[in-house]
């Protein structure tokens, strides 16, 4: 994973070589892309990348955390409705469409399976709370579910061009996440 820093110098430095990567991305894949040709588009030297990357991996991780931490700060997650959070998620994802068809195209939207499985997990999401730790072996598996079947969702509403509207898939998420919280409640885990 990339380095988190604190000093001022650090995190421009990081910016930097997320908007450069960005920009060559246009051009090239990601595969083709080199980090040498990541630090001249960024005007950095490598020995300033290998301080705040391990790989160009982990520069997408960076640019995933930085959407996730900025839809974050439009609304607190744990006193949200639900309804409105997948709204707010779909229109969000909208806006950055192509991100998304980049990381289609190259062949990247593991990574942000990966990523999401993370923030599931840390947001531990809302129908967690309701079970007095009755599917607390299971819990993993849940956060896996629902963290591949939002990324499933984006990354087909992204192949079909953004046809469906956001309040179909808004709706469609809220039901097939309230068949899991249901499947959670009933003796099937007894």
């Amino acid at each position: 994973m990339y380095k988190k820093q604190t000093s001022t110098v650090a995190l421009q430095s990081q910016k930097w070589i997320a908007q450069a990567l960005l920009r060559l991305l246009e051009q090239y894949s990601f595969k083709e892309i080199t980090v040498t040709q990541i630090c001249l588009e960024a005007g950095l030297v490598r020995k300033t990348f290998y301080r705040n990357f391990r790989t160009k991996e982990d520069i997408i991780h960076y640019i995933i955390d930085q959407l996730f931490l900025s839809f974050q700060t439009v609304f607190d997650i744990r006193t949200t409705p639900p309804l409105e959070i997948f709204t707010h998620y779909y229109e969000y994802w909208a806006k950055e469409k192509r991100l998304l068809t980049i990381l289609h195209r190259d062949e990247l939207f593991y990574l942000l399976t990966r990523k999401y499985v993370e923030y599931v997990d840390s947001v531990n999401l809302y129908f967690f709370q309701s079970h007095n730790g009755a599917f607390a072996e299971l819990e993993s598996y849940a956060v896996r579910f629902i963290a591949g079947g939002m990324v499933s969702i984006l990354e087909h509403w992204l192949e079909c061009g953004f046809k469906e509207p956001i309040d179909k898939l808004t709706q469609l998420t809220e039901t097939l996440l309230l068949s899991a919280n249901m499947y959670l409640s009933s003796s099937h885990l007894d």
